[in-house]
């Protein structure tokens, strides 16, 4: 795990785990949280990222951008609700984290959604979609919004995250190593390393 990772998660565990017992079941599930790294491929298989030059490994990791260079939001299509998101561009490389194939640049994704833990005011058992909406003319070289979809099942307090598609076509989540690292007590979280391929 990325020590900033662990940080984040550090001083998240109050927030997450104020209503927390002795037994971990799944009625004591935290929100859903998200986690995307997102790698945009022109069509010649180039990182459009760093073609545009947009971060400096040398001086930094990681810097936030603003939405001159794309426009992020993440709807929960239940309600059409947009949720809180921190997003960042990202250098990933070997030092950054095992999970990293090669060095490139990506857009690093976290959002929160805490009606999965509102219980009182929501179907016990229920589905839903995360909708990450993207547009930006530097990278599509368009005005046109593309998405990713996570689609979630929810039963009590917990979540599985079971599908991934990019502009409606499935991701393969088999070999995504931040997939399989968000596995536990028998439900997937919302996480992998997803890669946009750009016309």
């Amino acid at each position: 795990m990325q020590i900033k990772h662990f940080w984040l998660l550090v001083l998240m565990l109050p927030i997450l785990w104020a209503c927390s017992s002795e037994e971990v079941g799944e009625d004591n599930m935290t929100p859903a949280i998200g986690t995307s790294y997102v790698r945009f491929v022109s069509p010649t298989g180039k990182n459009i990222l760093d073609s545009l030059k947009v971060l400096n490994p040398d001086e930094r990791k990681t810097a936030d951008f603003d939405s001159n260079l794309v426009d992020i939001t993440v709807i929960r299509k239940s309600d059409n609700e947009p949720l809180w998101l921190r997003k960042n561009l990202f250098y990933a490389c070997k030092q950054t984290g095992t999970e990293f194939e090669q060095d490139e640049t990506v857009i690093e994704l976290y959002w929160t959604d805490f009606m999965v833990m509102n219980i009182e005011s929501r179907p016990m058992k229920y589905n839903d979609v995360y909708e990450v909406q993207m547009k930006s003319p530097k990278i599509f070289g368009n005005n046109d919004v593309h998405a990713i979809r996570w689609y979630i099942a929810v039963t009590g307090r917990a979540y599985d995250a079971y599908k991934c598609e990019v502009d409606g076509k499935e991701v393969s989540l088999v070999d995504d190593p931040f997939y399989k690292q968000q596995f536990k007590l028998g439900h997937h979280g919302v996480a992998g390393f997803i890669t946009v391929n750009c016309d």
